[in-house]
């Protein structure tokens, strides 16, 4: 299967995912207005309150997918207050916010009615097996050099996405994705496994500076399960560059592929060239135990600026979860409590750090 670069992709649309906010007074007395009006036939009146509610009816996140033993908090937007639940199973937080008990797998509808009795419904998917892992999950690479992403685990087949856009199939069960070179800038590959849970990876592309800057190398550390996978990186020099490790594997090509060893410990990872002096460039390598950190949900899109998701996460080493975006700009998180809102239009990766810095990632997607 052959990548395709931004702009020239199909186009999917998967249902979108939405937010939390304040009720204000003037809403609630709405609802007993719209009531009154509805119930006399007075519907022009009805649609003018309406185009006055803070958007259209809808839940945040809608048609979510989560892991089973997850508990998820699902809020309503828009429309005309009071809310209520008309069908599943979920407890009430607030007068706007709910919360999913992910007890077993399957496919779980939910519908919600507004003080005008306008409803709207979302199907909430909670998957069990695991989800799907990419073999790096980000890479910079030199000005005309591609990469090929790779997945395992989760639930088969794979669908790909580049910065939003559906990627054409390749022979089942899908399972790679060539990145083709690409002009500088950052993108976003997104692998969604059959269940729709989400994997993202950046790929930054730089100039190579060979010839022009000091040999350096990227990243400068990374931290990884045994076994695991970083993409190497070198800029600058002479560009004969040879790589080397002190434990794990790595090859020559640019990105250099590094396979942690199986035991836990601190590997260094080096580059060098024929420039004169010779250059050599280093990088840490942390290997941990346990497991990776999993967020929830596991598949987010937004339809409107200023909507909420409430990530959470689990696995890894909870003693501390930290969370933050790539594009803070477009889309902020808070660090501590995984509160998530849309700034302006835009796709955004979502990533949660454990404590001893192993990593996931989720892609927000912009879908007004």
């Amino acid at each position: 299967m052959r990548g395709i670069l931004p702009g020239k992709g199909g186009s999917r649309t998967r249902t979108g995912r939405v937010p939390r906010r304040s009720l204000a007074v003037e809403t609630v007395l709405a609802a007993g207005i719209a009531l009154a009006l509805a119930a006399c036939g007075d519907l022009s009146l009805v649609d003018s309150l309406y185009r006055e509610a803070p958007g259209v009816l809808r839940f945040s996140p809608a048609d979510p997918v989560i892991a089973v033993g997850v508990d998820l908090t699902l809020s309503v937007m828009g429309g005309i207050a009071p809310y209520s639940i008309v069908s599943g199973a979920v407890t009430p937080l607030d007068d706007h916010t709910w919360e999913f008990p992910a007890t077993s797998a399957g496919n779980f509808p939910l519908q919600v009615s507004d003080g005008a009795g306008k409803t709207v419904e979302t199907l909430v998917t909670v998957y069990s097996g695991g989800e799907p892992a990419l073999n790096v999950t980000e890479v910079t690479l030199p000005e005309g050099v591609g990469w090929t992403f790779m997945v395992t685990g989760g639930t088969l087949p794979y669908d790909w996405e580049l910065d939003g856009l559906f990627q054409p199939e390749g022979a089942a069960p899908n399972a790679s994705y060539d990145f083709l070179p690409a002009p500088q800038g950052t993108y976003v590959v997104e692998v969604l496994d059959f269940a729709g849970v989400s994997q993202a990876a950046i790929v930054t592309v730089a100039p190579s500076g060979v010839g022009v800057d000091v040999l350096s190398i990227t990243p400068l550390s990374a931290v990884v399960m045994p076994g695991g996978t970083v993409a190497f990186t070198a800029f600058g020099g002479d560009g004969n560059y040879s790589f080397s490790a002190t434990g794990g594997s790595i090859d020559n090509a640019n990105p250099a592929t590094y396979v942690a060893p199986g035991a836990v410990g601190t590997y260094a990872v080096n580059v060098a060239d024929g420039s004169g002096p010779p250059g050599v460039s280093a990088a840490v390598v942390v290997t941990a135990t346990g497991t990776l950190p999993v967020l929830s949900p596991g598949s987010v899109t937004v339809s409107a600026l200023d909507d909420e998701v409430q990530f959470s996460a689990s696995g890894g080493s909870p003693s501390s979860y930290t969370f933050s975006t790539n594009k803070p700009a477009l889309g902020s998180i808070d660090p501590v409590t995984g509160l998530y809102r849309q700034l302006a239009a835009g796709n955004v990766v979502v990533t949660v750090e454990d404590a001893v810095g192993l990593k996931d990632n989720t892609l927000v997607k912009w879908n007004p």
